[in-house]
């Protein structure tokens, strides 16, 4: 009894630490960008760099560039499956490069969108306006690299796209650049309420093991 209770705490352990390992395999392809931007959908504007407008990428030795074209938007995107019903984790760095002479109306934006191909599911999980992100008229802002990181839950199965777009509707004269690097779409089909009470039910049965 004692060689089974033992066995069953090894292959539970295991199993919090390799499904939890596996769980954040990405569900995108080359989220780095170190291969271009192959994998991805993109407008005319979007490149893959090293070092531009001296910002230099969070990674590795590229990033994702947006740089809206007068009033052209820049647009990079790319599909995932959801499989089964669950959660998604969904993480990535990026960093606002911004000018606008004194008096110039600030109206670009930087939005990101998870969003499925029938248009039926619409999320916007982040929006910022330049204007908030000036802090000199004459020279450019940098705003520095920021993390996002976020966990949506689904209760079907779906085919989704993780979009990224930096508007310029109000003033083609004024200048905004996005920079985007580390992106990572990871599964999390299991709730992590089990995963505490799993580790709990191990905990209490080595406890146990431990005393008899």
């Amino acid at each position: 009894m004692k060689k089974i209770t033992l066995l069953f705490v090894f292959v539970f352990a295991a199993f919090l630490t390799t499904g939890g390992s596996a769980a954040k395999a990405s569900l995108i392809e080359n989220g780095g960008f170190e291969s271009g931007l192959s994998g991805w959908d993109h407008s005319p504007n979007v490149k893959a760099k090293g070092s531009w407008a001296n910002i230099d990428p969070k990674g590795g030795k590229r990033q994702a560039v947006l740089s809206p074209s007068g009033f052209l938007p820049s647009e990079l995107s790319q599909g995932f499956e959801i499989d089964e019903t669950g959660s998604i984790s969904i993480s990535f760095d990026y960093n606002l490069w911004s000018f606008s002479s004194l008096g110039s109306e600030v109206g670009d934006d930087f939005v990101v969108t998870l969003i499925s191909d029938d248009s039926v599911f619409f999320n916007e999980i982040l929006r910022i306006n330049f204007k908030d992100t000036i802090s000199a008229w004459i020279t450019p802002t940098i705003q520095g690299w920021q993390h996002y990181e976020e966990t949506f839950q689904f209760d079907t199965p779906m085919q989704l796209s993780l979009l990224f777009e930096l508007d310029n509707f109000k003033d083609p004269g004024q200048f905004g650049i996005g920079f985007i690097d580390n992106v990572k779409v990871s599964s999390v089909p299991i709730p992590g309420a089990i995963y505490l009470l799993g580790s709990g039910l191990v905990g209490l049965i080595g406890i146990r093991y431990r005393r008899s």
